[in-house]
């Protein structure tokens, strides 16, 4: 309540936020350039000095201060703008406890402090205003130093052009909002922060009690359901009828994929309610198509296959605390701080946590689609950068490491895949190649892969896939397709070596290729090919970068609107908010 009475102040007039300058003599802004240049400026525990930003601020106001006048006595609005900051802190997800604003509370004027008193506070306070406009704008913390697989650059701080332009500022309030990431994406996980918050005010919602392994399937009678519903009761959307069309068929049928057919639930499985002979005590047991209806959208927003069925993932998702998914908002607003301001008009951005990619361009999304991402042991790292080119038919030349584990025992167990999957032996030091009849398989795992490797030649089943999308950066990552579609069904896709493996290829290609005069079919005959073909690599240089941006972001905004949950695959949330906590 306390928030919005603020706010309704602010919104309705009553607190004004501009500023009026406090009046200093020519001599005490001489006093206090000599004060900021000489004194050993020092911050409380845990809180950043900015000191840099402290002398290009105010030499560009030739040393005038800001908050108080020679005397020590605040400026008026000092309070209005903390509790601004105070309430906006709130309500991006940040702690305000987290910014020292002791002086600002002091308005009793002192006639005994001293000079160097007075510049104390009031670079103090700039200096706390600055931190506040540091975390909003780029992020409390630094990712690289809490993360060793996350290289974000950072972002443009700028905080004394900042903090001269919030003085200035006719709505200092107006002025202060613009500093948050202006994605919608991050609007909306604010609003669902406030959202969620509410329902921990309320009480959050009571985990399932269940059985561990239990499996509940639609038309079947359990005593847990009753709790499912109260518990789908307390979400705070209301996802009814929102599946995508690919995904939900009508209020009784779940398809997630034509390959998943033996998990379709049929109309003529589910019974209705009313046409079940049971005791009125027990109709509310019976798993009907209405919950059926609402656990599938339900699991479909929580990264699970939405089929309907009630399992171990589909409970644990449910019993999650409120307290974690605000923690997976927060620290997904704290993320999205890291990223660029513009993403770029026409961009690629994959969601690791999520397991998909999402193509934009001017602002549309132009399709979403699953990819495959790294093992735990070989995660994918996080990092913006361009994409330059797009190799159609990739051969794929196999590391050490892979060849030792993979290929060459597969190779000896079936040496038939050596001409089925178009396997070759490559000298490294003359690049030649060896004749398959020159080479031992049966000793081929004594092999120097110092001095040879195993190359695939293009071809459907050349590991890379049909296209290979060349990123610009230093960790060996790019995109490719992938001849196993089969691992696409799986609910956490983290599958691969680090790279990120798409669904489909063509339509990533034809995304990147569709400005430079390829038609969609010239792209499709170049592109498909038959069992047994092994064409030569074509490479096509995009006629312009285009940014990609690597994202982990386990609570995520999909291009309705809709907030998703994701898994924690990689432990990164675990890391995060332990880095934050430290900073307290």
């Amino acid at each position: 309540m306390r928030f919005l009475f603020i706010a309704i102040l602010i919104s309705t007039g009553i607190i004004s936020l501009g500023y009026t300058p406090a009046y200093a003599a020519e001599e005490t802004a001489k006093e206090f350039e000599k004060y900021l240049q000489k004194s050993n400026l020092k911050t409380p525990k845990n809180t950043p000095l900015y000191k840099d930003d402290l002398m290009s601020f105010y030499a560009a106001r030739d040393y005038e201060p800001v908050w108080f006048d020679d005397k020590g006595r605040s400026n008026e609005d000092i309070q209005d703008l903390v509790k601004t900051i105070e309430a906006l802190a709130y309500s991006n997800g940040l702690a305000f406890s987290d910014y020292d604003f002791t002086y600002a509370h002091d308005d009793k004027a002192d006639q005994n402090l001293t000079s160097e008193a007075v510049f104390e506070r009031e670079w103090v306070l700039t200096n706390s205003v600055m931190h506040y406009i540091n975390d909003v704008r780029t992020g409390r913390i630094k990712p690289h130093k809490y993360d060793s697989m996350i290289f974000n650059l950072p972002q443009h701080r700028a905080l004394d052009e900042r903090m001269g332009k919030l003085v200035k500022a006719r709505n200092q309030k107006k002025y202060l909002e613009s500093l948050a990431p202006q994605q919608p994406e991050y609007a909306q996980l604010k609003a669902t922060l406030h959202d969620l918050r509410e329902i921990a005010q309320k009480g959050g919602w009571a985990p399932i009690e269940i059985s561990k392994n239990a499996v509940i399937r639609p038309g079947e009678t359990h005593e847990v359901i009753p709790q499912i519903r109260k518990r789908l009761d307390t979400e705070f959307h209301n996802f009814d009828g929102v599946l995508p069309k690919d995904i939900w068929i009508d209020d009784t049928r779940l398809l997630a994929t034509e390959e998943l057919s033996d998990r379709i639930v049929h109309k003529d499985l589910v019974k209705d309610v009313n046409d079940i002979e049971v005791g009125q005590e027990n109709a509310a047991l019976i798993y009907d198509p209405e919950t059926v209806k609402r656990v599938a959208e339900f699991q479909y927003f929580h990264g699970l296959k939405a089929d309907g069925v009630i399992g171990p993932k589909t409970i644990k998702a449910l019993s999650q605390p409120v307290d974690d998914q605000i923690d997976k908002v927060i620290l997904s607003m704290e993320r999205w701080r890291w990223l660029p301001d513009d993403l770029g008009r026409k961009h690629v951005r994959a969601n690791i946590a999520a397991f998909y990619v999402r193509a934009v361009e001017n602002g549309k999304d132009q399709f979403v689609m699953p990819i495959i991402v790294g093992k735990v042991a070989h995660q994918t790292p996080v990092f913006s950068s361009v994409i330059k080119n797009v190799k159609i038919h990739p051969d794929w030349t196999s590391p050490s490491s892979i060849a030792g584990r993979y290929v060459i025992p597969k190779i000896q167990k079936n040496p038939k895949v050596i001409h089925k999957l178009g396997y070759q032996v490559q000298d490294k030091r003359t690049g030649q190649f060896i004749p398959w009849e020159n080479v031992n398989i049966e000793y081929l795992h004594e092999i120097d892969l110092k001095q040879y490797q195993f190359r695939q030649k293009p071809g459907v089943r050349n590991a890379l896939g049909l296209a290979r999308f060349s990123i610009d950066n230093n960790y060996a990552i790019f995109m490719h397709g992938t001849p196993s579609q089969a691992l696409f069904e799986d609910d956490e896709r983290d599958h691969s070596s680090g790279c990120i493996r798409l669904e489909n290829p063509l339509v990533m290609a034809h995304f990147l290729l569709n400005d430079q005069g390829m038609s969609k079919n010239e792209l499709e005959d170049l592109y498909l090919l038959n069992e047994g073909e092994f064409p030569d690599t074509t490479y096509v240089d995009l006629s312009e970068d285009v940014p990609v941006h690597l994202m982990y972001m386990t609570a995520w905004v999909d291009q309705e609107g809709h907030v998703h949950f994701s898994e924690d695959v990689y432990g990164r949330d675990t890391k995060l908010k332990r880095a934050l906590e430290r900073l307290n």
